[in-house]
């Protein structure tokens, strides 16, 4: 099968994806949102795959969403079957699923936090401990607050308490992984399908 059809695949029928479901101060991330919303511009190719990172940081897992061409990128031994390969996923299709809301810009330290506490609980959901950074051989800080954070939306909390959004963006701010003073702009995704494509006439879209 195509990165396409098993990404789809994944997406729609994970069970992993019906745990996720919380608030983030103001922004919702929950199950269809995976499973139809992203998973369908997946499969009409308005959300594109391609291999292309040899590493990311984590070998042989490395992924990212690429919101500006609305693109996950992929290591070439990208594994979707692996585990670890699957909540770095969950990550990366959680920025996706803030393109498709077309969220606009949110400041890095949320934008991150919302997909790593949403990568907890898959890993939680999974019975999977917290990825860990191949450099110490032990969870970042990240990934330790926001699997407390999972932990308490996990247990029945809805909204994600104020004390771990600050730990948690706390966590990311200080990593010096992400320019903490920075914005992702989710600037909503684009019709790339072929339909799209052929009803592009005379340089305007035709219905």
């Amino acid at each position: 099968m195509s990165d396409t059809t098993d990404f789809a695949g994944f997406l729609r029928t994970h069970p992993g994806f019906g745990r996720i479901n919380f608030k983030y101060l103001t922004y919702q991330v929950y199950p269809q949102g995976y499973a139809k919303d992203v998973a369908g511009c997946v499969a009409a190719g308005r959300i594109r795959i391609n291999r292309r990172f040899s590493d990311l940081g984590f070998a042989g897992t490395g992924a990212a969403y690429i919101m500006d061409s609305d693109q996950y990128s992929l290591s070439k031994g990208f594994d979707l079957t692996k585990p670890a390969a699957q909540i770095l996923i969950v990550h990366e299709s959680t920025h996706a699923l803030q393109d498709f809301q077309n969220l606009g810009k949110i400041p890095v330290p949320d934008a991150e936090a919302i997909a790593y506490v949403a990568e907890a609980i898959f890993a939680l959901a999974i019975g999977r401990p917290p990825l860990v950074d191949p450099a110490t051989g032990a969870p970042h800080p990240i990934r330790v607050a926001a699997a407390n954070a999972a932990a308490a939306v996990m247990a029945g909390a809805y909204e994600v308490g104020q004390a771990m959004v600050a730990a948690v963006r706390t966590a990311v701010a200080h990593s010096g992984h992400y320019d903490a003073k920075g914005f992702h702009d989710f600037d909503g995704i684009e019709d790339r399908s072929l339909g799209a494509t052929l009803r592009f006439v005379g340089g305007r879209m035709h219905d």
